[in-house]
């Protein structure tokens, strides 16, 4: 049986491309292991002058939070913002019945951060990006954060 298909590849797809295939990818997994509440989580911070100087950006799926990214601005690291950023997103995940999460993180990010708050490494990727280590790190006890108690 002969198929008369068409592949494309794009830097920038259509966005609408881009939803379909994400609803359906999510739509058969809810048929395989039914619904869960699911969120997206955007937190940005602002300086003085109105300019992203932190942000957040992470969604609440399958029982688990994902933290996929977090930035602070240099100059504003180290003053708790980073810090905040992830005790609303984990507020918001155990609001909502979900009292794990999960992330990634590079030798040169923030590892020791994560171990602060009770992440612990489950897995790593030598040479990911090449000479340095991502760490996969998860905290199966979000409401026992050492930080927050």
């Amino acid at each position: 049986m002969s198929i008369d298909i068409n592949f494309q590849q794009f830097e920038d797809p259509p966005q609408e491309d881009l939803d379909y295939v994400r609803e359906q990818f999510l739509a058969f997994n809810d048929r395989q292991c039914g619904v869960f509440p699911a969120k997206a989580l955007n937190l940005f911070v602002y300086g003085p002058e109105e300019q992203i100087i932190a942000g957040l950006v992470g969604e609440v799926s399958w029982g688990w939070l994902h933290v996929d990214i977090i930035w602070v601005l240099e100059t504003y690291r180290r003053s708790g913002i980073g810090s905040a950023l992830m005790d609303r997103a984990e507020t918001e995940a155990i609001a909502m019945g979900v009292n794990q999460a999960y992330l990634e993180t590079t030798d040169f990010q923030a590892a020791e951060f994560y171990k602060k708050r009770g992440y612990h490494i489950f897995t790593q990727l030598k040479d990911q990006p090449p000479g340095h280590v991502c760490y996969y790190m998860k905290n199966t006890n979000l409401d026992h954060n050492p930080i927050k108690t």
